[in-house]
């Protein structure tokens, strides 16, 4: 190891070694559970008004290819949740996660940040 010796240095090398997305204090990176090529398809979503099921049928398509296809699939449940309720069931959402992540085990405190970190993907 020949990086700094200061805490983020360490997280940092811990990071790139392990494949994780931590912080300093142990939450996670605004990176974590996030995917490119889904983050530029809800990008899309936010903009579009016609075409939206189109963008939902490749966001479904493109989930089940990666790793982890559970959080993945989250981005088209996310699509299909703002069509039915509008908009403002992100920031809703978001809300909701963040009052109950106080509330839980380490675990799903860790699952309600990837969720919220994709669905910031909305906004």
């Amino acid at each position: 190891y020949n990086d700094g010796r200061s805490e983020e240095d360490f997280v940092k090398f811990l990071n790139k070694q392990c494949g994780t997305q931590r912080t300093v204090d142990g939450g996670l990176t605004e990176e974590a559970g996030r995917v490119d090529a889904l983050d530029e398809l809800a990008a899309r979503f936010s903009k579009a008004e016609g075409d939206r099921e189109d963008i939902i049928a490749e966001a479904v398509k493109l989930a089940d290819q990666q790793e982890d296809i559970k959080l993945a699939s989250y981005y088209s449940k996310v699509m299909k949740k703002i069509v039915d309720k509008g908009a403002e069931y992100v920031t809703n959402e978001v809300a909701r996660l963040g009052r109950m992540s106080g509330q839980v085990s380490a675990n799903k405190a860790d699952e309600f940040a990837r969720r919220s970190n994709i669905l910031k993907q909305f906004l």
